[in-house]
């Protein structure tokens, strides 16, 4: 008897965790050496759940198998200092920074750089709410100009 039901490790079986993760999320034990009392249904373990078998279907579409597939998994435990553990996966889940959208540094330079240039030529103040202004119903057109090449 371990922290997960036969229920909970089966479903972490078909999302893709490999026997290593498992076994571990089961032999979970607190500061007093009892079994942890994990929260299966909570936001972050779904997630995570999610995660994985999301990755896996990415991994198998780009044509892995099984074997490389876990053998990536196991990457991330083996020949570190740190000693990872599988609930690195759970941390990761329940960050800030998982419940932001993505941006790549290229979006997000392009988005600094647009609200520079508003900021420069319209000034601090554009974004934030103006009064309402009554505009004339017929803008006359601009006058024309004068032609740069001669016919």
């Amino acid at each position: 008897m371990g922290a997960l039901k036969d229920s909970e490790k089966a479903a972490l079986k078909r999302a893709g965790f490999i026997p290593y993760e498992i076994k571990a999320f089961d032999e979970a034990k607190d500061v007093a050496g009892n079994y942890q009392d994990l929260n299966t249904s909570a936001e972050n373990w779904q997630n995570m759940l999610k995660s994985r078998a999301k990755w896996i279907a990415l991994l198998k579409s780009k044509g892995w198998d099984n074997f490389q597939i876990s053998f990536r998994i196991m990457m991330l435990y083996r020949g570190h200092r740190s000693n990872r553990s599988p609930f690195l996966l759970l941390q990761a889940e329940n960050s800030p920074a998982a419940r932001t959208r993505k941006i790549t540094d290229n979006a997000e330079y392009r988005r600094r750089l647009s609200r520079t240039r508003v900021t420069k030529t319209l000034g601090q103040a554009y974004g934030k709410d103006f009064r309402s202004t009554v505009l004339p119903k017929h803008v006359p057109q601009p006058p024309p100009t004068p032609r740069l090449i001669k016919d």
